[in-house]
């Protein structure tokens, strides 16, 4: 897909220390070639390249393949499972996670129409098949020269986006068990007034759930029972939230 049979770079490459020290994965890329190509379509007269790439899907590969890779840093051997950028440059093609054909178009198109920056969440995987969430980006330069050294930076989001998964799972799973009780559940503020009700609501007090948010729970407790109620609602949110359950 991408060359990796390239020439060794030149050790003055600017900003050498930062790229060799960086924390995050970072790509030497050459996409002059790209650029190029791109240039010889303008000409050629094409003005949509969202279009003409859908109706040439061969050229987005042929695009593809023409992108060297010079070098890598650490981080990225790191974050691969690589031993040398050799080894990394040998296998880069499989690198390439669900989805990189879009990501690419986006690449492209963005580089057409000359944004300045490109930034874009792409799927790798890791030399021993271990998925990586990332966001990859970099500067568009406004040269052709400039298209022969690019830094492209690959930020890590694999453990924020298992976390979020995480959490999203937790929050379904307390969503099901609050909304499958036969239970009314409700949560009220410090000022004494509902912010969360669930779904049994309506069928034992007749109101909804939106009618429900923003109002005092003594709006729907009988006059016998509201010293004992406004007493424990007292006592609960003195300090924080308040989670009741009253039973039908």
């Amino acid at each position: 897909m991408l060359k990796s049979n390239c020439p060794v770079p030149n050790p003055c490459w600017q900003f050498r220390d930062l790229f060799e020290s960086a924390s995050i994965s970072i790509w030497h890329e050459d996409l002059s070639e790209v650029w190029g190509t791109l240039e010889v379509l303008r000409r050629e007269g094409v003005s949509d390249l969202r279009r003409y790439l859908g109706e040439n899907p061969r050229a987005i590969l042929d695009l593809s393949a023409s992108i060297r890779v010079i070098e890598v840093n650490r981080a990225t051997l790191k974050l691969f499972g690589a031993t040398s950028n050799e080894q990394f440059l040998e296998n880069i093609s499989d690198s390439f996670g669900q989805g990189a054909d879009a990501v690419f178009l986006e690449e492209l198109c963005a580089i057409w129409e000359g944004e300045g920056i490109f930034s874009s969440e792409a799927a790798f995987v890791a030399l021993d098949g271990r998925e990586i969430q990332a966001v990859i980006s970099f500067h568009i330069p406004s040269t052709a020269d400039g298209f022969k050294s690019i830094a492209v930076s690959i930020v890590d989001l694999t453990e924020r986006k298992q976390a979020s998964e995480a959490l999203e799972a937790s929050e379904k799973r307390y969503r099901d068990l609050v909304e499958g009780t036969d239970d009314l559940i409700t949560t009220v503020d410090a000022a004494g007034v509902f912010t969360f009700v669930n779904t049994v609501a309506e069928r034992i007090i007749g109101i909804s759930v939106d009618d429900c948010l923003g109002r005092s729970p003594f709006d729907f407790i009988h006059p016998d029972d509201r010293q004992e109620q406004e007493q424990f609602i007292q006592d609960s949110t003195s300090n924080q939230d308040a989670r009741g359950i009253f039973e039908n």
